[in-house]
């Protein structure tokens, strides 16, 4: 049964004076959710992690050369089978409960939208940053792209949020079909434009392995800026933007039910979303890493031509990844909802606190580790080694976010998106009552 949105207009005659909009306070902050981002900076930094390696890319070693030759091949597969898109939905579902929370503290005050508009526009600006002078995978440009969506959806009833989401989970099912029905992309005119861009450059006499390799900061720079184009095409070849929103649905749902601030009574429900999220998304997600062993998605050069197989991937990415990154934070709302669980995954919070600041300074690590002026590792490590690399470096995030917090009430890159959207320097100390 579902419940009425909780999120209604607060009457005119009888509402206070608004109150001065402010960001959250460290008291009304939900530990679950900071945890749970803790949680997931995790998997994105894996995920990003096995992409920026380029284990075995052109240019790079041999992959049998390597120490864990023998393990590199499974811990690729655990990696496209639990962790590839489960985490960055989780990311996209705490933004959808992020909204409804900010919804609901502007229509207490008879605001409007305005200064969410504002929350996203600096966000864009930072993730467009990011996205062409640092890392091309960026997700933050998307998300406030797609957070716009939210506005004039965000009142849809609660029955209807969830099943337009389901229906944007499925719509990357029906764009790789006609693409493999018609040899049609819908992203053709945006990798037109990236090929020309990348011409115009000038592209280097080096493959990606080697120009990081080189510690060339010039060559890095420019290699920012013929990827960008690439990067955008790709996430609208695999519909990334329709799969964000569904995501930001589901959490819309979930925050307008409070379901985060109420987990014994949720209990029951989040056991059934995690079995049957288990059940299915294992299955599936199995199915995709296979496959995506193969290299069938788009075929193989020079022809990139879709394939029966790829359309049975697409499917088996739109059926198991949402559904398992679910289960995943399920799971972890079930762990927190009792003293032993909260104890063992406590210690994430602080880093989902300044979860920004560490999704930012991750981009810097990988960097740092990868690129030549740095340890130049690019290409000679694998996914063996990745997994335990991901873990330390989120330990330690997580080490110093508590240290940080302890004086200061926000990350640094949280102090700058929250000073620009309430158009003033935010107060970063923190006082004796927190």
């Amino acid at each position: 049964m579902f419940r009425p949105p909780i999120l209604s207009a607060v009457s005119s005659s009888s509402s206070p004076a608004p109150a001065i909009a402010a960001p959250v306070a460290p008291a009304e902050r939900a530990a679950v959710l900071d945890a749970l981002r803790g949680f997931a900076l995790f998997g994105i930094l894996v995920a990003n992690f096995m992409v920026m390696a380029r284990w075995g890319a052109e240019g790079a070693p041999d992959p049998a050369s390597f120490p864990t030759a023998a393990t590199d091949p499974t811990a690729h597969f655990l990696q496209v089978m639990l962790v590839e898109g489960k985490f960055y939905s989780i990311f996209s579902l705490l933004f959808g409960i992020g909204f409804a929370v900010q919804l609901q503290r502007a229509e207490e005050r008879g605001q409007g939208n305005a200064r969410y508009a504002l929350r996203l526009l600096v966000l864009l600006a930072i993730g467009m940053m990011h996205l062409a002078f640092v890392y091309t995978g960026d997700i933050l440009a998307l998300y406030a792209v797609v957070g716009f969506l939210l506005i004039p959806l965000r009142r849809l009833p609660n029955r209807a949020v969830l099943w337009l989401a389901g229906a944007l989970l499925i719509v990357p099912v029906a764009v790789y079909a006609a693409y493999w029905a018609w040899n049609w992309g819908i992203a053709d005119p945006l990798w037109d434009l990236g090929e020309w861009n990348y011409l115009r450059l000038g592209p280097p006499e080096l493959t990606g392995v080697e120009l990081w390799r080189s510690g060339d900061w010039g060559l890095f720079l420019q290699q920012r800026q013929m990827a960008f184009m690439e990067r955008v095409a790709s996430l609208v070849e695999e519909m990334r933007p329709a799969k964000v929103l569904a995501l930001f649905l589901v959490g819309l749902w979930v925050g307008r039910r409070r379901l985060y601030a109420n987990l014994d009574e949720a209990a029951p429900l989040l056991r059934r979303v995690a079995a049957w999220g288990l059940a299915v998304g294992l299955s599936a997600n199995a199915l995709m890493a296979w496959l995506d062993g193969q290299g069938v998605l788009y075929g193989a050069p020079p022809d990139y031509a879709g394939t029966g197989l790829g359309l049975l991937q697409v499917t088996a990415y739109a059926v198991g990844v949402a559904p398992l990154g679910v289960a995943y934070a399920a799971l972890f709302a079930l762990a927190w909802g009792s003293a032993r669980g909260r104890r063992a995954v406590g210690w994430l919070a602080p880093a989902g606190r300044m979860a920004l600041t560490n999704y930012l300074a991750q981009s810097f690590i990988m960097i740092a580790v990868l690129f030549g002026a740095g340890l130049g590792l690019i290409g000679r490590i694998g996914p063996t080694v990745i997994w335990p690399l991901a873990f330390a470096i989120v330990v330690g995030q997580a080490a110093l976010s508590a240290a940080w917090l302890t004086r200061f009430r926000f990350g640094p890159a949280e102090w700058l998106w929250r000073s620009l959207t309430y158009g003033r320097a935010q107060p970063m100390r923190r006082t004796v009552d927190g």
